[in-house]
């Protein structure tokens, strides 16, 4: 299928499109060598003014990056910037049990934290980690999670000090460190890119749909 989708309502329509995606075995078709049906989708982010054309070949290559690169039942994203650079990144849907993308909603509450002025992050905690990561490439993860740590209690939007600051920027030092475990498992694509490109396209669209 093919779908123009207001910023706004990116997210949701993801994940319903990928909650009601039949499961084509349980239909009564015959699926070749057993496999069960996969879903791959290529989502493309551009400015209105964009031509139609260089949109839609992005679409056409982001789902066969997604399949290809991704391994199947993937999603890549793709954010085509005016200014001519463009960030993609590539993840697993990874299903919950009310076979929601995990990937999604986490990219979705990490818009929502960094447009949360009262409560959320600022987004300095992306850009330190993009200078960091870039300078030292892979990292172990007990490293990471100190830095990211220490960059999240400095981002925080919270002014108290308090358990409530404490227990966010655990919950989402875990959410991060692991996003950052997960990035490896796309074939042919490196940690650190992916997951920085997840992170610089969640400040993108937090920017884009305040």
């Amino acid at each position: 299928m093919l779908a123009f989708v207001n910023l706004n309502h990116l997210f949701d329509v993801l994940i319903k499109l990928r909650k009601e995606f039949p499961k084509f075995e349980e239909l009564g078709f015959a699926i070749k060598d057993n496999y069960k049906s996969t879903a791959s989708a290529g989502i493309v982010i551009a400015h209105y003014k964009t031509p139609l054309s260089e949109v839609l070949k992005w679409a056409r290559r982001m789902e066969h990056e997604a399949k290809e690169d991704g391994g199947r039942d993937a999603f890549a994203i793709a954010v085509l910037k005016r200014a001519g650079e463009t960030a993609k990144t590539i993840w697993k849907w990874e299903l919950d049990d009310k076979r929601e993308s995990k990937k999604i909603k986490l990219l979705k509450n990490l818009v929502n934290e960094l447009q949360d002025e009262m409560a959320g992050f600022s987004n300095t905690f992306i850009r330190n980690l993009n200078v960091e990561l870039y300078k030292l490439g892979e990292i172990e993860n007990p490293l990471l999670a100190t830095e990211l740590k220490r960059m999240l209690n400095r981002a925080s939007q919270l002014k108290s000090d308090d358990d409530n600051k404490k227990r966010k920027i655990d919950e989402w030092q875990e959410k991060l460190s692991n996003l950052y475990i997960d990035s490896p498992h796309i074939k042919d694509i490196r940690r650190e890119p992916n997951f920085l490109s997840f992170l610089n396209i969640a400040d993108f669209l937090a920017r884009r749909t305040k």
